[in-house]
């Protein structure tokens, strides 16, 4: 671990890290909570680097949140201070954790207990599958199996075991469709015997949908989107740049400069802490000559900085040390939102 490029994945059971099955990389459970280390080397320098992130699903516990983020700390002390650490939050994970699985992020309900891969057809649990987002930021989670689920927004994935509908929601993206189309594609490979396809357009209703719809509790109206629900959409908002120092003996953030242009890479001091905030995701870089207590505040003041600034959004936060990549800043400045 740690010692040559690849990935771990761990998940919280009862206060104790276990190892996740590799057949599972991709697949979390919104009652759980896991842990995650990328090593890699890059071209620069031929070092070896890391990114250590910590996933809480939206129904874990505060016992099994608390676990993941405490065994984070330990894990990046083991590494001597090398890793770069990141929250992720299901529905709000950064494109850096989606960039993992090629084949999308799955989040089903319940736990561990629950199965997905395995399939024996006539026992299988009929699944319905929600499939949301945008560009870089769609997901699959599992939804309630009914019709109330559905709207015309959105695709979704009624997965019986040996038959799978996709249903095609009439103002769905191109991008929803493309990734429902992956995710079906990925659940046929991963099983040992044929699978009927059957695709359903809202606004064109077909003669092989009668099971589709007694599945979920038989036709009728479908509802709206809700502009507001869509937690996967990155939220669009200036970027700005603010100071986390304790020289006044309390550990306060301070406003510094806004936009692209405003904000400049040497604003950056050693001797402090910023907190970088691009709307969708906030990174907290730690300058190697900050305060103890700087250091230690980092994260909570940046989950409270989202409470005030963001109505508590479960935004992505990552933690960059200076130590981890001088040339860090100018990266996260040029990052396209």
């Amino acid at each position: 671990m740690g010692t040559a490029p690849g990935m771990h994945i761990w998940r919280i059971e009862k206060f104790h890290v276990k190892p996740w099955p590799q057949n599972r990389y991709g697949t979390f459970y919104s009652g759980d909570s896991y842990n995650l280390l990328n090593t890699y080397l890059t071209h620069d320098d031929n070092e070896l680097h890391f990114d250590l992130h910590f996933w809480f699903g939206q129904h874990t516990t505060l016992d099994e949140a608390g676990t993941a983020a405490y065994k984070t700390v330990e894990l990046d002390t083991y590494l001597h201070d090398a890793p770069i650490q990141h929250r992720e939050v299901e529905g709000y994970e950064s494109p850096l954790f989606l960039s993992y699985f090629p084949n999308g992020v799955f989040v089903l309900e319940g736990g561990v207990e629950t199965g997905f891969f395995h399939v024996v057809p006539e026992t299988y649990t009929p699944r319905l599958l929600q499939v949301k987002g945008c560009f870089k930021h769609v997901h699959t989670r599992q939804v309630a199996l009914s019709r109330d689920s559905l709207n015309d927004g959105d695709v979704f994935i009624l997965d019986l075991g040996n038959k799978i509908f996709q249903w095609n929601g009439a103002n769905s993206r191109g991008f929803e469709k493309h990734k429902a189309s992956e995710v079906v594609m990925h659940l046929k490979e991963r099983r040992g015997f044929h699978i009927d396809l059957v695709v359903i357009d809202q606004d064109s209703p077909t003669s092989d949908d009668d099971v589709f719809w007694t599945t979920i509790g038989g036709k009728g109206k479908i509802k709206h989107e809700d502009p507001n629900s869509d937690l996967l959409e990155k939220k669009k908002t200036d970027i700005k740049l603010y100071k986390l120092s304790d020289s006044s003996g309390e550990v306060t953030y301070t406003f510094v400069a806004e936009g692209h242009r405003g904000i400049k890479p040497e604003m950056f001091t050693s001797d402090d802490v910023y907190i970088l905030d691009k709307g969708y995701i906030v990174y907290v870089w730690i300058g190697s000559g900050a305060s103890k207590e700087e250091k230690r505040q980092a994260m909570g003041k940046a989950q409270k900085f989202i409470q005030e600034f963001h109505g508590n959004a479960p935004l992505p936060i990552t933690i960059v040390p200076e130590s981890s990549d001088p040339r860090v800043v100018p990266k996260l400045l040029k990052e396209k939102n």
